[in-house]
C-alpha cells in the first residue's frame, strides 16, 4: 500500500475540461451529448484527441531560475541547468490532496441527417487520485521512506507523542477504454427556440486497477512495540484481468430567443446565433465488472491491542507481502469477483452571447461518486469562459474553482482549422520558478460544411441585409 501510494504522489491526479464552442460536435461530448445537435457540419471526423493532467496540494516543483530564460541561453560557453531544480514538500499541517489523469479519443466520427447527428466514438482513459492523506506519511513517502534522511520525523509519537490520529483517506488508480455510439436531435420550437436531446453508449473494458479506502484510526503507544489501535476499517481492492461494463451519457440543451415583438433595435446585430444556451447531462453512468478481484480488509470492531515485536523482521522493506496470521489484528483476505463504478457526474452549463462572435460561457461539473469511496471519480468544479469564436476559429479564457472548489486557476483554448489546444494551468505555465500542476490538451477535428463556399455565401446575402437595415433600429 505504501509502495501504491508513494507511487500516485510523485505522479500527482483530475480531470481536463475546456470551453465549449457552438460548432464543435464530437469534442462538445465531454460536456453534453445533445450539444452535436446544433453542429452545423454535415460531417465531423475527430482523428485525434489528448490530455494529460496533474495536480497535488503537496509537492512544489522549483527551480532557482527561469526556465524561458534557461532555454533561451547561450549553451555554448555554460551547460545548462536543468539539473538544479527541486522538489520542495509544502507542509501545512492539512490532509493532502493530488490527482493525475490521461485519455486518448478517437478516430471518431459524426455524420448528420436532417435534424438528426449519428456517431461512432472511442476513447481510452486512465486516472489515479488521493484524497486525505495524512500529511505526515506523505512526507515520509516523499523521503521514500528513508529514517535516517528524517522520513518519520513528522509523525507525533516521533516527537514525543503517544497518539497517532490518522484522517480517513481514499486512493484509487484506474484504466478503461470504451467504444461505442452516441446520436442526438433537435427539435424546433416557436419563437426560433429550440430542444435538443442526446445519448450515448460505450462498451467499457476496465484494464485493471488499485482502490483503497479507510475510515481512519488512532493508534496509541503503550510501550516500544506494542500498541492500541481504535475501531476502523480499511480496505485494499485489486482489480485484475478485463473488467466489462458500459457507460451512458444523456443530456438535453434549450436554445432561447427573446419573441420577435420583445426584440429591441439591434438584436438580430447581437444575437444572431441565440440568446441565451442552457443544457444539463448526466455523464459516465456505468460500472465496470472485474471477475478477478483480491479484498483485503483490517476491520477492527473495538479497541484492540496490537503487538508489532519482530514484525520489520518478518518483512523486507521496500518490498510488499502478504501479512502473515497475526501481524494485524482483523485482517482478512477474500478472492472473487466485483463491480467498479465509473466516474459518473452532473454537468450543468449556460452560454450567453454578447453579440456577434462574442461569448459567455459558465459551467457546473459536480461528481456523483463518494470523496472517499472505492469508485473511479472525476473532480467537481465551476467555471466561467468569455469567448470568441468564428467558424473554425475559436479562442476563450476559462477561469475555474478547480480540484473540488479548492483551487483558483486560469486557462487558455483555442482552435485554427482543423487544429485545437489549451490548458486548464495557464497560470501554473507562466510561473516560470514553481509548480503545483499541469495540464494540456490537444486534438485534430476535421469537418465539411454543406454546400459549396459560393452557396453559402448566397445565403447568408438576405440575413446581412436584413442585418444592415434593422427594422428595429429604425
Amino acid at each position: 500500500m505504501l509502495s501504491l501510494v508513494q507511487g500516485v504522489v510523485f505522479s500527482a491526479p483530475g480531470y481536463s475540461q475546456y470551453a465549449t464552442g457552438i460548432s464543435n460536435g464530437l469534442p462538445a461530448l465531454n460536456l453534453n451529448p445533445a450539444l452535436s445537435a446544433h453542429t452545423p457540419y454535415t460531417w465531423q471526423l475527430q482523428l485525434l484527441h489528448g490530455r494529460v493532467h496533474a495536480d497535488n496540494t503537496f509537492l512544489q516543483l522549483e527551480w532557482p531560475f527561469s526556465p524561458y530564460r534557461e532555454a533561451l541561453r547561450n549553451t555554448e560557453t555554460a551547460a545548462p541547468r536543468w539539473d538544479e531544480f527541486r522538489l520542495r514538500a509544502r507542509l501545512n499541517g492539512r490532509s493532502e490532496q493530488a490527482g493525475a489523469s490521461a485519455g486518448l479519443s478517437g478516430p471518431s466520427f459524426l455524420l448528420k441527417a436532417g435534424r438528426w447527428q449519428f456517431g461512432i466514438i472511442h476513447s481510452v482513459e486512465a486516472a489515479g487520485r488521493i484524497k486525505g492523506l495524512y500529511e505526515p506519511l506523505a512526507y515520509a513517502a516523499f523521503r521514500e521512506f528513508d529514517s535516517a534522511d528524517g522520513a518519520f520525523d513528522r509523525f507525533n509519537m516521533r516527537n514525543g507523542g503517544t497518539t497517532e490520529a490518522i484522517p480517513r483517506m481514499a486512493l484509487n488508480a484506474h484504466a478503461w477504454g470504451g467504444a461505442g455510439f452516441h446520436v442526438s436531435h433537435l427539435i424546433p420550437l416557436d419563437w426560433n427556440r429550440s430542444l435538443a436531446v442526446g445519448a450515448s453508449w460505450r462498451r467499457i473494458w476496465g484494464f485493471g486497477g488499485y482502490g483503497f479506502n479507510s475510515s481512519g484510526m488512532t493508534i496509541t503507544r503503550l510501550s516500544a512495540s506494542d500498541y492500541r489501535v481504535g475501531p476502523s476499517q480499511h480496505r485494499l481492492h485489486e482489480y485484475r484481468d478485463i473488467g466489462r461494463g458500459s457507460a451512458v451519457d444523456i443530456g438535453a440543451v434549450y436554445t432561447f430567443h427573446k419573441k420577435p415583438f420583445r426584440q429591441p433595435g439591434g438584436y438580430k446585430n447581437r444575437h444572431p446565433d441565440y440568446l441565451l444556451r442552457v443544457g444539463m447531462a448526466l455523464l459516465d453512468i456505468g460500472k465496470i465488472s472485474y471477475s478477478a478481484h483480491t479484498l483485503r480488509e483490517w476491520n477492527i470492531a473495538a479497541d484492540a491491542d496490537w503487538s508489532t515485536a519482530g514484525l520489520i523482521d518478518r518483512y523486507d522493506q521496500g518490498q510488499i507481502r502478504e501479512p502473515a496470521p497475526g501481524d494485524f489484528p482483523g485482517y482478512t483476505r477474500s478472492e472473487g469477483s466485483a463491480e467498479i463504478g465509473l466516474p459518473t457526474r452532473l454537468s450543468v452549463h449556460a452560454d450567453y452571447q454578447l453579440k456577434k462572435h462574442f461569448f459567455v460561457q459558465g459551467q457546473w461539473i459536480q461528481s456523483l461518486r463518494a470523496a472517499y469511496g472505492p469508485h473511479i471519480r472525476h473532480g467537481s468544479w465551476l467555471m466561467v469562459s468569455p469567448r470568441y469564436e468564428k467558424n473554425r476559429f475559436q479562442i476563450s479564457l476559462p477561469a475555474f474553482l478547480e480540484y473540488d472548489y479548492r483551487s483558483f486557476r486560469m486557462g487558455l483554448a483555442f482552435r485554427t482549422g482543423p487544429f485545437y489546444a489549451g490548458t486548464n494551468s495557464l497560470g501554473t505555465l507562466l510561473a516560470a520558478r514553481q509548480r503545483r500542476d499541469a495540464g494540456m490538451y490537444f486534438g485534430i477535428l476535421i469537418d465539411n460544411l454543406p454546400g459549396s463556399a459560393s452557396s453559402r455565401r448566397a445565403a447568408e446575402a438576405p440575413r446581412r441585409e436584413v442585418e444592415a437595415v434593422d427594422c428595429g433600429a429604425i
